[in-house]
């Protein structure tokens, strides 16, 4: 006669342990995401809010009519449709004391401009009211519910308050038919936008070197940069040559380990055939860049986009 099987009453504390090990190796797989969660979190707020500061500033900049060349300092000599070469207009740039030049690239003029109301250089408040995006300051709510919040009394004038902040490049369009807008100019304006930008008048923030594109740059395409460069994916970077006229901003879509001098662009189409060397400037914590193409009047007055 076969004995019953004695049922079984528990688990042994073999298995509680072997169980409590997974459960952890999943706790800890879980926990590794949070920061990656958190850091995906960040970035895409900096992509908002950099649309909606181009966005904005792209408003400013027709609104306040900033390529009038009467409110650009220092104004242009012996103006002419064909004789303006590229600069920037960057107060906040000009107030901190920063180069003349823009990141040291020759005929690359830092711009500020006139107030309307004063009829001299904006002054620092002026020109961080503009330049500078105040939708991310710090305000205090008071006590009582039935008074509105104030802004935080440590960010004093609103100077450096907002971490978003933006320059504005000026660059002549080639045009397809000259002699039918021979009384006209077409200009590429980009709006640069900074996060947490570094105004260091000794100019650290912008660095200046020297790029080959490679054959064909369809869309940007492969760069090799003269030296190695600290340059990340998704950061901006700008290709100027005078000599064949080309100025362009593109995105980095993909580095080697930083520091490093091999780049892969997203941007505008480079004319390999007029030249494959350009000078690349790098301007730190920048975040987005928003470029139209704009009609200046002869005048210099009002600008809107061609049809």
């Amino acid at each position: 006669m076969r004995r019953a099987t004695r049922a079984r009453r528990g688990i042994t504390l073999m298995e509680v342990l072997i169980s409590t090990f997974v459960l952890s190796i999943g706790l800890l797989g879980l926990a590794a995401l949070i920061p990656v969660g958190q850091f995906t979190l960040i970035e895409t707020a900096k992509a908002d809010r950099s649309g909606a500061c181009g966005r904005a500033a792209l408003r400013d900049v027709d609104a306040e009519r900033m390529l009038d060349w009467r409110l650009w300092v220092p104004q242009p000599t012996g103006l002419t449709n064909t004789n303006l070469e590229p600069f920037v207009i960057d107060p906040l740039g000009v107030n901190a004391g920063m180069p003349a030049n823009f990141a040291g690239l020759g005929g690359f003029s830092r711009r500020t401009l006139i107030s309307v109301a004063t009829g001299v250089a904006l002054t620092n408040i002026e020109a961080d009211r503009t330049f500078r995006w105040h939708d991310d300051l710090v305000f205090k709510r008071p006590e009582d519910p039935t008074l509105r919040p104030v802004l935080d009394p440590l960010q004093p004038g609103l100077i450096d308050a907002g971490t978003y902040s933006w320059l504005l490049t000026v660059v002549p369009a080639k045009v397809q038919d000259d002699v039918i807008m021979a009384d006209k100019t077409f200009y590429q304006i980009s709006i640069v936008v900074c996060y947490r930008r570094d105004f260091d008048p000794s100019g650290v923030g912008e660095h200046l070197t020297r790029a080959t594109i490679s054959p064909g740059g369809w869309g940007g395409g492969a760069v090799v940069l003269a030296d190695k460069q600290v340059v990340k994916e998704d950061e901006w970077i700008m290709l100027c040559d005078t000599t064949s006229e080309q100025c362009h901003w593109y995105r980095v879509v993909a580095a080697g380990e930083s520091p490093t001098d091999q780049l892969q662009l997203m941007g505008p189409d480079w004319d390999t055939t007029g030249s494959a060397q350009a000078d690349a400037v790098i301007v730190d914590n920048v975040v987005g860049v928003y470029t139209v193409t704009v009609d200046l009047e002869d005048d210099y007055s009002l600008w809107s986009r061609p049809n």
